[in-house]
């Protein structure tokens, strides 16, 4: 049965918006780096709960490991026993196999740290003092503190905590070294019981750079080189323009060099070699469209509750949803292939995916979940995923699916230019060598 696009649109969910209090998402995991236990990332009401299945549920080794889904069906029969604020706090629980009401397996509850080796040299922020707006990946959260829009660094399992570690050691060089102005601060570290998390950071909200930004870029790069301080990730992604001038992201790759001769030589390799192979990347380009955290869609999905005559749905849509979640037990690779195709071909009229097959006879609709709109900006983005039967159509049996994606990022103004840029474009885009002298 294949896919094909439409222009009605069909009805909406948020991860964490109005009316999804009691509905549970899949944020992701896999198979961890020991080849044996598996994760489950799974959200509810603003609260996160990683799931650790046991060695018994992972005998298989398959490629494509079809054993992560088949334990996800049964946490789907255990959703109502499932704590997400139980009473001693704990966000990590293992699945203990073989109990339960119907041998599906049962939660031990328990608190799992990170290993995270900071010290506490800036400001403490209480976890639930933050409001998370949106989920970016394993370890990246967007929220809002204080009146001020920030980005979360929070890894869920330890074998991400080093790099928290790096950056928060990063911040801690840079700010030392008179050039917090670079970055896009460190406010505080998170603490969640007394333990530190994670770190919180002003949002990286900016223009990507561009080849006419070089002279800015140079300069504020040789103000870090004075310094003795080695940035060894400049590339297109990590650059700024802001209203506060030149911004770098990925802090956690500085060093510190006190030998001049040293010094020089990880420059030559880092910085200025490193800038050629940037501005080369983005000379030809009409803007920068490098990935960043806030760019990037980690997609969630829904986990609908097993229903029954005295059990309605919980959402509009919600038979939808079941659909997709069906899909995804069966091929998670063709899950994901069949929303990758869908994304990047948002501006054809038709396509179709004969490879990519639902197993229904009943017309199936799609929701796509929005991982959050930003209306407290200037600016906003949403992406949006319809389904209806193509126009002028008689059986009714074939389902067409149509994304529409509309974007409009922070307007940023360069005083030099006065140019606005939206969505990471300008309307007249300056890629000559007008800003060599």
């Amino acid at each position: 049965m294949p896919f094909t696009f439409t222009k009605r649109r069909c009805p909406d969910i948020q991860l964490g918006g109005p009316g999804t209090e009691e509905v549970t998402f899949h944020l992701g995991g896999g198979l961890g780096s020991d080849g044996v236990n598996r994760y489950y990332i799974l959200w509810k009401a603003g609260r996160m709960l990683v799931i650790q299945a046991k060695a018994a549920y992972c005998s298989s080794q398959e490629e494509g490991d079809p054993e992560y889904g088949r334990v996800l069906s049964n946490l789907q029969a255990m959703l109502e026993t499932i704590d997400f604020n139980p009473p001693a706090g704990e966000s990590w629980a293992y699945l203990m196999p073989g109990e339960g009401t119907c041998g599906q397996g049962r939660l031990k509850y328990r608190h799992e740290p990170l290993g995270l080796r900071q010290e506490c040299w800036s400001r403490k922020i209480a976890e639930d003092h933050i409001e998370v707006t949106r989920w970016g990946g394993p370890m990246h959260r967007e929220g809002w503190w204080n009146g001020k829009e920030v980005d979360l660094c929070t890894p869920w399992i330890s074998t991400w905590a080093s790099y928290a570690d790096d950056l928060a050691n990063g911040h801690r060089l840079m700010q030392s070294s008179g050039l917090k102005h670079l970055t896009f601060p460190m406010l505080g570290h998170i603490m969640r019981r007394g333990e530190v998390v994670g770190l919180l950071t002003e949002a990286a909200i900016g223009r990507g750079v561009e080849f006419s930004d070089r002279d800015a870029v140079i300069e504020a790069v040789t103000e870090m080189q004075r310094k003795g301080v080695i940035h060894r990730s400049l590339n297109p992604g990590n650059i700024f323009i802001t209203d506060h001038g030149v911004r770098f992201l990925g802090i956690s790759s500085v060093l510190l060099m006190k030998d001049d001769e040293s010094l020089d030589e990880e420059a030559e390799k880092w910085h200025w070699e490193g800038l050629r192979r940037c501005f080369a990347e983005l000379k030809p380009k009409i803007c920068n469209d490098a990935p960043t955290a806030r760019k990037m869609c980690y997609p969630a999905l829904v986990i609908p509750p097993l229903t029954s005559p005295t059990k309605p749905l919980l959402l509009p849509g919600m038979s939808q949803w079941s659909a997709m979640f069906a899909l995804y037990l069966e091929s998670e690779f063709r899950y994901n292939r069949w929303r990758q195709r869908n994304i990047s071909s948002f501006d054809d009229d038709s396509e179709t995916d004969t490879n990519v097959t639902l197993y229904s006879q009943r017309h199936v609709s799609t929701p796509l979940i929005l991982d959050m709109k930003f209306g407290r900006r200037r600016g906003s983005r949403e992406v949006e995923l319809g389904s209806s039967e193509s126009e002028g159509s008689t059986t009714g049996n074939t389902p067409h699916f149509r994304l529409r994606l509309r974007a409009s990022h922070h307007p940023y103004r360069r005083e030099s230019s006065r140019r606005d840029f939206r969505d990471d474009v300008t309307a007249s885009s300056d890629t000559s060598d007008s800003t060599l002298s």
